[in-house]
């Protein structure tokens, strides 16, 4: 069972033979990773969670090419 790194919502028990199987079927439920900086610990973000932290870093993305110099 994994929790979510910010909303704390813990995943649904996952059967599995190791962390590696058990990580692979959480991704399958939407589950994924996420690090603030590289070298930081790495956190698991639930499906809602993973979603707004993707439409985020898409719009960090679209304004640092918009302040570009021409």
């Amino acid at each position: 069972m994994a929790r979510c790194g910010f909303c704390k919502t813990e995943s649904i028990p996952v059967a599995a033979v190791d962390a590696a199987h058990a990580w692979a079927d959480l991704e399958r439920l939407g589950w994924v990773v996420y690090e603030a900086v590289p070298g930081a610990e790495l956190r698991a973000l639930c499906k809602a969670c993973g979603e707004k932290n993707a439409d985020i870093m898409a719009a960090v993305a679209r304004a640092k090419k918009g302040r570009r110099r021409k």
